[in-house]
């Protein structure tokens, strides 16, 4: 008889949520993404940035495409409805699974990771377990650079895009280390932006 609170973001498919009518359940939406696209788009229109480009791997998932249609609802409403340019690849990234080249590559960097923290003074589970997160991570953002890099090259040649959006901080830290190699600075020439803002996009001073 205690009341239950059921949060989601409806990150893999919208649905209709059908509930019983009682007072002990509770529905709520954790993240609101169409408000954070335009929010975002805001704040780039406030700073100058008529066109900018909206990198994405994740065609079927609802959150990213809310997030591009705020960004494209915030430049319409101020005149500028071809300002955001979309970038993504016809497949969504990929569902990793045993056996997959790709999560070979993953489970290698988690193992090395684990590895390197174990031999070195003792570490407790929380430590390991962010440093296999991170190497996850890295991992990922290589797969998604490979996805996406045509895609980079494309919009760097595009002198009129000033900003990069990526639909999440893994598309938006991949951003970030094309345009590094490139040797391309970061704010002057191209600003990057991203959401979710977890602990990589801390350590990488992504906005």
């Amino acid at each position: 008889d205690k009341p239950v609170s059921m949060i989601d973001e409806f990150a893999f498919t919208e649905r209709n949520v059908v509930l019983p009518k009682s007072r002990l359940l509770k529905f709520f939406t954790a993240i609101n993404s169409l408000n954070a696209g335009k929010q975002v788009g805001q704040f780039l229109l406030e700073n100058g940035h008529r066109n900018i480009a909206y990198f994405s791997c994740f065609t079927r998932y609802p959150w990213a495409l809310k997030r591009l249609e705020g960004l494209r609802y915030s430049y319409e409403q101020a005149g500028l409805s071809s300002g955001v340019h979309y970038f993504c690849p016809e497949a969504d990234f990929p569902e990793l699974s045993m056996g997959d080249q790709r999560y070979e590559i993953m489970f290698r960097a988690v193992e090395k990771a684990i590895n390197i923290c174990s031999n070195g003074p003792r570490k407790s589970g929380s430590v390991l377990a962010e440093a296999g997160s991170a190497a996850v991570s890295s991992a990922q953002r290589t797969i998604m650079a490979d996805k996406l890099g045509t895609f980079f090259t494309k919009a760097i040649q595009d002198p009129s895009i000033t900003a990069w959006v990526g639909a999440n901080t893994e598309v938006a830290l991949s951003c970030l280390e094309f345009l590094r190699e490139k040797e391309i600075h970061i704010p002057s020439k191209i600003t990057v932006m991203g959401f979710d803002d977890n602990q990589d996009a801390f350590y990488q001073g992504l906005t």
